[in-house]
């Protein structure tokens, strides 16, 4: 009874076994190459080259050819313990520590966020870097195919006295709409036709024109909003912008404050000036 319990727990170890190297076969993914005991599976070169993920094998090659070359050159190199060679541990033990170093300065920098506060004070410092080349405007332009419909249309928003598409939408038929457009704000020399931007010139914000002749077409145009050429651009729109552009000096600032916090924990000594001799 003893033996046939070892033999079962053996039996049901190498199971599992065969399962751990099937599931493990599976994630790993398509055997591409072997050097004796190193391997490359699809997985590996998809995590060194992400770019590779969905490519057929054509894609692939090239870069297994260069991991045989890879792996041949370590085996070689290694077999002529060419990495024991005093002035290639010297360098090495450098790459280290500078890898070392950037990696852990990286990480206490990672998650450094300039302040809010800060952008919006060098915004309010400098708004004449965000002004507005030109007049922008933003605008709804609705076609017709005639004066009649075009008219009637202009007739029901200003017994309304609003410019709400949708409701007309829901009260006329849409067949006497051609087009609408809603568009975001566009800059005066982006605008090509001149007759438009008469129209909008002369319009207040949240106000609607009269129907005019628009090449084969009648227009209404509602003014939606409006910059004016000098105004500052809002701050939301370039927080961004002012954000990549500090972020390099806050980034130099913030490094420099953790290495002079440093300095309390060590006796620094410092012998030369940097000044130039006579």
């Amino acid at each position: 009874m003893k033996y046939i319990l070892i033999i079962f727990i053996v039996s049901l170890s190498l199971f599992q076994c065969a399962d751990r190297i099937e599931l493990n076969s599976r994630k790993l993914g398509k055997l591409l190459a072997t050097v004796d005991s190193s391997s490359i599976y699809d997985s590996t070169l998809i995590e060194q080259h992400p770019f590779l993920r969905g490519s057929n094998d054509f894609m692939k090659v090239n870069y297994v050819n260069k991991w045989v070359s890879r792996e041949l050159i370590l085996k070689k190199m290694y077999s002529d313990e060419f990495h024991k060679k005093a002035k290639i541990k010297k360098r090495l033990l450098k790459m280290q520590e500078d890898f070392l170093i950037t990696a852990y300065m990286t990480e206490l920098l990672e998650d450094d966020r300039i302040p809010k506060d800060d952008l919006l004070e060098y915004y309010n410092t400098n708004l004449s870097e965000f002004s507005i080349p030109e007049n922008e405007y933003k605008y709804q332009l609705v076609y017709f195919d005639n004066r009649e419909h075009s008219k009637k249309v202009y007739t029901y928003l200003r017994e309304r006295n609003k410019f709400d598409f949708n409701a007309l939408k829901n009260s006329l038929s849409r067949l006497i709409i051609q087009k609408e457009i809603v568009g975001k704000f566009t800059s005066e020399k982006n605008i090509e036709s001149k007759k438009i931007k008469e129209i909008l010139s002369a319009l207040k914000v949240g106000s609607f024109s009269w129907p005019m002749k628009y090449e084969d077409n009648y227009i209404i145009v509602k003014l939606l909003d409006k910059r004016v050429k000098g105004d500052p651009y809002p701050f939301i729109e370039v927080e961004g912008k002012i954000m990549l552009k500090e972020y390099s000096k806050h980034e130099q600032k913030k490094y420099h404050s953790i290495v002079d916090s440093m300095k309390t924990y060590s006796d620094v000594k410092v012998y030369i000036n940097g000044e130039i001799d006579e």
